[in-house]
């Protein structure tokens, strides 16, 4: 994390968030973890905004992951992106989500 430390908000580009889809893709299930406890530390640091605007598509994706080891750690960062973003988001924007990922399954 000491990147974003340096470079900020200039790490978010579209190059960046294009190659964080396509990783977030590999047959690799270690690959797609890491992608996603990145998505989590990243949304934490930057904000809602940032999540909601970058990372929110791509980071829900855990969801249908077929990988039980991505979706646990989908939930942990869950937990620690609801711990910064607050209930308000989480009855409002995450479950909703959730419930909506789950009703398209069937």
């Amino acid at each position: 994390m000491k990147i974003v430390q340096v470079l900020g908000l200039a790490l978010i580009t579209p190059a960046f968030i294009e190659t964080l889809t396509t990783l977030a893709k590999d047959s690799q299930w270690r690959v797609r973890m890491a992608v996603l406890e990145l998505l989590g530390q990243l949304s934490v640091k930057f904000g809602r905004e940032i999540y909601t605007e970058s990372f929110e598509s791509l980071f829900m994706g855990y969801l249908t992951s077929s990988a039980a080891a991505v979706r646990e750690m989908g939930i942990i960062q869950s937990i620690s992106i609801a711990g910064v973003f607050g209930s308000e988001w989480i009855i409002s924007v995450y479950l909703p989500k959730v419930i909506s990922s789950f009703q398209a399954e069937k």
